[in-house]
């Protein structure tokens, strides 16, 4: 079963909705639907979305701002839609910003290749923040292991190769990582002092 993406769709235009829930197919998307910003960031903070479809104006204020706010805050992407005339000012206005913008109108494959876009971004995103969590974890696994190290340096005048091959020999007869068998040598020192 494929997971289903939120996405928040803040628009006022009436014409514009039925076409975006069209172009985001139900047995993949979830679509929520906020026609004021402020409804909108109360949504944000209650649930998470893979990303926001933001169609500026919206009835409560222009829309740009609420944009960068929502995609800075609440750490997801816009695909900010705004009238042709201004869109120049707009994209440069929010070039450090992760938001797509595209200018209106449109087609709908335009606008459906934008919506594929944002989709592979977020998609990219995600793929970097779980890379990142890994690696933190590694670092952090890696840094009990030299503690353990140094504890055995310290304690009992290990050398560090000889620290080392313990802790490899610990986790292998007793069939655990080298970080449980770090964590339990740092907890039975702590209780020792």
């Amino acid at each position: 079963m494929i997971n289903k993406k939120k996405i928040l769709i803040v628009s006022s235009g009436e014409k514009l909705v039925p076409v975006l829930k069209e172009l985001l197919p139900v047995n993949e998307y979830i679509v929520n639907l906020s026609t004021t910003i402020h409804d909108a960031k109360k949504k944000l903070r209650n649930e998470s979305f893979y990303f926001s479809i933001v169609q500026c104006p919206i009835k409560d204020e222009f829309g740009v701002k609420s944009s960068q706010e929502i995609a800075n805050t609440f750490d997801i992407g816009v695909l900010l839609l705004v009238k042709n005339d201004i869109f120049d000012q707009v994209t440069y206005r929010l070039k450090e910003d992760p938001i797509l913008v595209l200018s209106m109108p449109t087609n709908r494959q335009v606008l459906y290749q934008g919506i594929c876009l944002m989709n592979t971004l977020m998609f990219q995103k995600q793929k970097m923040e779980n890379e990142i969590r890994k690696l933190r974890k590694k670092i952090q696994d890696q840094q009990k292991i030299n503690q353990a190290k140094l504890l055995l340096i310290e304690q009992y005048h290990y050398s560090e190769e000889k620290a080392h091959h313990y802790i490899e020999k610990v986790a292998m007869d007793h069939s655990i990582t080298k970080v449980e068998v770090a964590m339990s040598l740092i907890e039975k020192v702590k209780k020792n002092e």
